[in-house]
């Protein structure tokens, strides 16, 4: 096979393209990365945060053998504590450190574009090589899903920024900064902002912000165990058949799963980041945001209790975090014929229980298939299913066609 083609193309190198990685190599199914390794997880999450998973739940994996986070952390004399989230610089090294073990050729470049070519796929990269492959895995995470309203959209782009652009928050010292939102990214680049000497001021629709409870320091009875088991995403019933069967969650109706996506799981911020936000940092609770607008050199923000009680705050930045939404337009990379292809679902792609979609032999994984398998697509802990299904899936057609091909060549003989 000639040195620019390729069976399996992933694009995206965090835990979903790596953990995929490693279960195609050990099955000895040709393949290629193509990132930056945990780019997203260096680069665009603020400093000094915490995942909102426990350790064991955030593992990536390989088919046959692995590197745990726990056996990376006693490698490198880590305290680990299984019960404890995971500081955000841990969990990138560790994605390193499994990507150099595991899946250690890694094309470092960005994919400029996709486009479909004769039943393959032709990819140019970002540094114009050009790639061919019978089938792709888009494994690019929520970066290009970050969404922004329109009333703060308008407004000039050095003005508003996303709370996914952080990273490091230094650009915006000596600013007065309005956070909007109150989840985990709120509540983390808050602090980011905070811990810098920058104070900002949050903006929250909810009449309180939500911590995770920190974990027991006492064993569950039975009792609690029976009816509100633990799962990788979250504890009770329902998050254990998300987090443990999204085959199951498959199958339920499409207007069903977008439920439980809105539903499940709220924007909570993890346990450890209450006491570096409440009492420190100015929120504004139940205000609704009325306008956005200039005024002289400065943005002035006006707001709206539910009791119709106006308040106008005057800032110089404003940070958006207001979440995600998956969108397949807003995959620019993928040549526009090629997303006309893919059939889709309030935005997301429409995917088979083996993760492909419409267009044959192209794969979503990670935050873009929960529409498909729910809401355990959101978390690192997905990656361990999704890695196995689609590594069985593409072992199954690698077996059907090496026996096509053996079989033509004994008919050629005979």
């Amino acid at each position: 096979m000639a040195q620019n083609e390729v069976d399996v193309a992933i694009v995206g190198a965090g835990p979903y393209g790596l953990s995929i990685g490693a279960h195609l190599k050990q099955s000895a199914i040709d393949f290629k990365v193509f990132g930056h390794p945990m780019d997203a997880w260096k680069m665009h999450m603020p400093p000094g945060m915490f995942l909102k998973s426990d350790g064991p739940s955030t593992n990536l994996c390989g088919l046959k053998h692995g590197l745990s986070l726990e056996q990376y952390c006693e490698l490198h004399g880590i305290v680990y504590d299984a019960r404890t989230p995971i500081p955000l610089n841990i969990f990138a090294e560790y994605g390193v450190a499994f990507q150099a073990q595991l899946v250690p050729l890694v094309e470092r470049v960005n994919i400029r574009s996709v486009q479909a070519s004769g039943g393959a796929y032709a990819l140019e990269s970002a540094d114009g090589r050009l790639f061919r492959a019978k089938r792709i895995i888009i494994a690019v995470g929520i970066y290009p899903f970050r969404f922004v309203p329109p009333e703060i959209g308008h407004l000039p782009p050095d003005l508003y920024s996303h709370s996914a652009e952080y990273g490091s928050v230094d650009r915006l010292n000596g600013m007065r900064v309005a956070v909007i939102g109150s989840g985990a990214s709120a509540i983390d680049v808050a602090a980011a902002l905070d811990d810098r000497g920058i104070t900002p001021t949050i903006i929250s629709r909810r009449e309180i912000i939500r911590f995770q409870a920190p974990p027991s320091t006492t064993a569950p009875s039975l009792y609690h165990r029976l009816r509100y088991p633990d799962s990788g995403i979250g504890g009770g019933w329902a998050h254990k058949l998300y987090a443990d069967a999204p085959n199951i969650v498959h199958r339920f109706p499409k207007t069903l799963r977008a439920s439980i996506l809105r539903n499940a799981l709220g924007p909570s911020s993890g346990w450890k980041m209450k006491e570096r936000v409440l009492g420190r940092i100015p929120i504004f609770y139940s205000q609704t945001v009325r306008r956005i607008y200039l005024d002289r050199n400065s943005i002035r923000i006006d707001l709206a209790t539910p009791d119709r009680k106006l308040t106008t705050i005057e800032i110089d930045h404003v940070i958006a975090a207001t979440g995600y939404r998956t969108d397949c337009e807003k995959l620019e990379f993928l040549a526009q014929p090629l997303r006309a292809r893919i059939h889709t679902y309030k935005g997301s792609p429409i995917l088979s229980s083996n993760f492909e979609s419409s267009s044959p032999g192209l794969y979503f994984v990670g935050p873009a298939s929960a529409m498909s398998f729910g809401p355990v697509m959101r978390f690192v802990f997905g990656a361990r299913f999704t890695a196995h299904a689609v590594t069985a899936h593409l072992s199954r057609i690698s077996s059907k066609n090496s026996w096509r091909i053996r079989s033509r060549q004994g008919m050629t003989a005979t």
